[in-house]
């Protein structure tokens, strides 16, 4: 079975470039079904047409794989494709260890995701226990498949809360910004580091999250569209040239009766396999009704999802 996935799951903010040079011509589409259930934005219904990308090869039924010293043996599932990306992946599964799951590139075979519900032990013999420590062994754990020290490293802390009060029990969930390792009775925590590249100051797709649970042991490792910027020299993109093409595509899309007073974005730069550039932009603009049109001074905000090619 193959199904798509969309990439704006990881929650990715823009960081805008100070243009110099040659700057390149922005094109903004609107993304289909995205924007259907809105009150204020009257779409023109100029999409952006992804380009078509096809499975190449045939998964195999069943596959060996040694990850961290162990070799699972793997059975397939199903193949996905992840929207915006130029590969599709075959997803497998371990029956003899319940809860591990594998996928690999279809045109590559590169190892694109492991989970472990029960948590993979390490290959090194030291258990990480500080900040330092996990960093290092997520670092150990990409360095096949990547640069580290090319990419910025984020991390965050998942923490899960459980109380009880008599034979009720609740469980509650909140990300901290931090390396967060304070004992508290009823907390479950899991690490997660955020590898991103950058260039010419744009965060791209390409990127690897490494999560670990607590006792050291790995949750998760996941590497997207690694290498696929090494033979961009140059985005070609500025700050001013970037927020202009989206709020002039605000402006042309808003109804009559209501005004822009501001707008944020998150977006995250992609690449076809021919090498054009793209952006996927997720704006929320601060809009305002008029007197004439309803309550005056009544604000609300909408997500608008665009996609914005570089030409």
């Amino acid at each position: 079975m193959k199904r798509k996935v969309l990439m704006l799951g990881l929650a990715l903010s823009l960081a805008l470039l100070s243009g110099c040079g040659k700057q390149a011509t922005l094109k903004v589409y609107e993304y289909a079904g995205a924007n259907d259930d809105n009150t204020i934005f009257d779409y023109t219904g100029e999409v952006y047409e992804e380009a078509e990308v096809l499975v190449k090869d045939t998964p195999e039924e069943k596959r060996t794989f040694v990850f961290q010293g162990t070799e699972y043996e793997l059975n397939y599932e199903e193949t996905e494709q992840r929207q915006f990306f130029s590969y599709a992946e075959h997803f497998y599964t371990d029956a003899a260890n319940a809860g591990v799951a594998m996928a690999f590139r279809d045109d590559t075979n590169q190892l694109t995701k492991v989970t472990s519900q029960a948590g993979i032990k390490l290959a090194s013999a030291t258990v990480p226990v500080t900040e330092a420590d996990f960093r290092a062994a997520a670092d150990m754990l990409l360095k096949d498949y990547l640069k580290p020290e090319e990419y910025t490293c984020t991390c965050v802390t998942e923490v899960s809360h459980f109380t009880e009060d008599g034979e009720i029990g609740s469980r509650w969930y909140e990300t901290k910004e931090c390396f967060y390792d304070e004992a508290v009775e009823g907390e479950t925590k899991q690490y997660v580091f955020t590898y991103t590249k950058y260039l010419d100051g744009f965060r791209t797709s390409d990127a690897a999250e490494v999560t670990f649970y607590a006792d050291g042991t790995l949750s998760s490792m996941q590497l997207l569209n690694i290498g696929a910027f090494d033979v961009v020299k140059e985005v070609g993109v500025s700050e001013k040239g970037f927020e202009t093409a989206i709020e002039e595509k605000l402006l042309q899309i808003c109804k009559d009766g209501y005004q822009i007073e501001d707008f944020r974005q998150e977006s995250i730069l992609g690449i076809e396999s021919s090498g054009k550039l793209f952006f996927v932009v997720s704006a929320r603009p601060t809009v305002s009704a008029v007197a004439a049109r309803t309550v005056s001074g009544e604000v609300s905000e909408e997500t608008c999802i665009f996609i914005v090619t570089v030409e």
